[in-house]
């Protein structure tokens, strides 16, 4: 419902349970409305049973022949016409009702209040987003993975998620956190692209919506001579399709300049650069 917001009483990061008020509406016109259309019931509820008093009394006499058959037909027509404005009368005193329980936000589930957009004494219109709430318990990461790519994911093999946080406080490495596929988009989307879904296991409870990961799958197949490497890996060389890869050499801990050869960009259609994946030799 839209109208004026009387009270707020919530705040981001608080704990909240299903059922919890946690906005209200400025109740004043609504209720009013709803007096209005309790009143309108009534008396569209006293004239319908008058008019089945008068049905009925006359429906023993046109049986008797005391009055015409013409003239009971206007007390049919009058019963019929009755009935309906007692059910229109009805259906707008329901929807007055609901508009004055619409005016008591609560909480659909319980969780905890991520953002708050809105203000006491504010005016608000239906729809209006004011809350976003966080859904404790599991986790999931949304991917936006290319048709191209998507074959070659193994769907049944776990997948590793590591939350992209700087802590400079911790000199050890970020904590990741295993995850399964359990949804794969059924249309392509922008650049060829369909949305998977990953749900994360075990305790993610330090863990908030909105959050950067880099999510990391295995592949099923097998490309000889070939390697996939970022984009941001290779230095340009000086013909097209051609650049250079520093290779680190574990025994020897040193580092190679290695020319390669570009093959193909497995992400082709992302506009940013660091997406983008090319295949070299």
């Amino acid at each position: 419902m839209g109208g004026k917001v009387a009270e707020v009483n919530v705040d981001a990061g608080d704990q909240i349970t299903a059922g919890d008020v946690i906005a209200t509406l400025d109740k004043t016109q609504l209720q009013l409305a709803a007096d209005s259309a309790k009143a309108q019931l009534q008396r569209a509820n006293a004239v319908l049973a008058e008019a089945q008093r008068n049905y009925t009394a006359n429906k023993e006499l046109v049986k008797r022949g005391v009055i015409s058959r013409i003239s009971f037909e206007n007390f049919v027509a009058t019963l019929k016409s009755a009935t309906a404005d007692a059910d229109a009368a009805r259906a707008s005193h329901e929807r007055a009702l609901k508009d004055l329980d619409y005016a008591v936000l609560q909480a659909p589930f319980s969780g905890l209040i991520a953002s708050r957009n809105v203000e006491p004494f504010t005016n608000v219109t239906a729809g209006q987003s004011l809350f976003q709430i966080a859904k404790q318990g599991q986790r999931e990461v949304v991917v936006r993975m290319p048709l191209s790519t998507l074959r070659y994911i193994n769907q049944d093999s776990p997948v590793r998620v590591t939350p992209l946080i700087a802590d400079e406080l911790s000199l050890g490495e970020a904590p990741a956190y295993e995850g399964v596929i359990h949804q794969i988009g059924s249309r392509s989307e922008a650049g060829n692209a369909v949305t998977m879904k990953v749900l994360l296991q075990g305790n993610v409870a330090e863990l908030r919506d909105g959050m950067a990961a880099e999510v990391r799958f295995n592949l099923s197949y097998q490309d000889s001579g070939h390697l996939t490497v970022p984009f941001s890996a290779i230095v340009a060389g000086d013909q097209a399709d051609t650049g250079y890869v520093f290779k680190y050499q574990q025994d020897e801990q040193t580092v190679t300049k290695v020319e390669i050869q570009l093959i193909a960009l497995g992400i082709r259609v992302l506009k940013s650069a660091e997406n983008c994946w090319p295949v070299i030799r």
